[in-house]
Order: structure tokens, then C-alpha cells, then sequence
């Protein structure tokens, strides 16, 4: 037998016992599992991604900003949770800028707002209790006694006849129909967007607790 043939032989034997979970590149790796441990940067970097993007599909689908969707949640939680109670008489005042606050404090502790800019209607917000936290509570008195420090103290005038809601009912999950009567003008059937807590459409309606 000469030489070459045994060098043949060889090589048959290498190619034969050669692993196949290797490919013939460079011995990179050909299976799934070995390309996790040869890259795990790149898996981390990877599974890095998915938050934000299911942040992203949440925000889009609620139709709230990057980022907001757990506000949006916890906005609709509340206006469920305090249903009745939203129902009631908003206390309201007025600064010198003509910014109207009204507020309804319900029994669970939780605040709903209604916010009317000038020249604007308004929107809802609600202050969950549960989300004053000590952390946040002493972050806001630190804010408001900068605030006080740096301007003078604006009056505040008690806003008269507000809408009273006659009656309200949800239209689906996320949108809530609220009539209410206004001084002067009538009653009118207002769908609010409880993610965001703005009035979608206002339409007239008769002055009656049958939504």
C-alpha cells in the first residue's frame, strides 16, 4: 500500500468522525442551542427589545402616548371602581388665570378631577389613593413650596353652577356616557374616554336620568 492511499484513508476516517453539530465554515455552529452560547450578547441584547415594543403595541392600541398605557389602565380602573361616586358634585374653583378645577372625593379616598383650561373643555383625571406613596407625597410638598417661594399666591374664586350629571352608563369598556345638565344651556349626552379622560363627542339631550 503506498502513501497516497494512506493518506486518503486518512482523511475518509477525519470527514467520518468529524461532529456533525459543526458545519464545514469554520466549525461554526449549525444548531440552534450552540448559537445561544457562541452569542449571548446578541440573545441579550435581543430579549432586551421586547418590552418596549410590547409597550409600544399597548400605547398604540389604548391610543395614548409611548409609555402611558399603564396610566391609561389605571385611569379606567378607577372610573369602574368609583362608578357611583363619579356620578356626584364637583366642587369647583377658579384662579385668576380662568383655570377651573372641580373635585369629587370619593368614600375609597380616591380624587376624580375635572380640569377646564380657558377657552377649552375639559377633561378627567383621577388621584388613586393608593398611588400617594411617601416617596411621591413628600416629592409633591417639596414642588409646591418652590412653587410658593418663587410667586405670589394667586386667588381662588369658587366656580358656580357646574354641570350635574343626571345619569351616566358605560357604552363598552373603555367609553362612558354621562348626562348632564348645564344652567343656561340644556343637557347634553358627553362620551368620555376614560384612558385618556376626554369628552369624545357632546350631543343634546333631554333633560332626563334615562341615558
Amino acid at each position: 500500500m503506498n502513501q497516497n492511499a494512506l493518506t486518503q484513508d486518512d482523511d475518509k476516517k477525519v470527514l467520518q468522525n468529524k461532529s456533525p453539530e459543526y458545519s464545514d465554515h469554520g466549525n461554526k455552529p449549525s444548531r440552534w442551542w450552540q448559537w445561544l452560547l457562541m452569542y449571548p450578547t446578541a440573545i441579550i441584547a435581543l430579549a432586551g427589545t421586547i418590552p418596549p415594543a410590547w409597550e409600544f403595541y399597548k400605547s398604540w392600541d389604548k391610543g395614548v402616548p409611548f409609555g402611558a398605557s399603564q396610566i391609561a389602565s389605571e385611569e379606567n380602573k378607577l372610573w369602574k371602581k368609583n362608578f357611583e361616586c363619579s356620578k356626584g358634585e364637583f366642587i369647583s374653583a377658579k384662579n385668576d388665570f380662568n383655570i377651573e378645577v372641580g373635585t369629587i372625593i370619593c368614600r375609597s379616598g380616591d380624587v376624580l378631577l375635572r380640569i377646564q383650561p380657558p377657552g377649552k373643555g375639559y377633561i378627567y383625571r383621577w388621584v388613586g389613593l393608593d398611588s400617594l406613596t411617601s416617596e411621591k407625597l413628600a416629592l409633591s410638598d417639596l414642588l409646591i413650596s418652590q412653587a410658593h417661594a418663587n410667586s405670589e399666591p394667586a386667588p381662588i374664586i369658587l366656580a358656580q353652577n357646574g354641570p350635574v350629571v343626571l345619569c351616566q352608563r358605560w357604552v363598552d369598556s373603555r367609553r362612558l356616557i354621562r348626562r348632564v345638565a348645564i344652567q343656561g344651556q340644556g343637557c347634553f349626552d358627553e362620551i368620555v374616554d376614560t384612558y385618556t379622560g376626554r369628552i369624545e363627542q357632546r350631543n343634546g339631550a333631554p333633560c332626563n336620568s334615562q341615558c
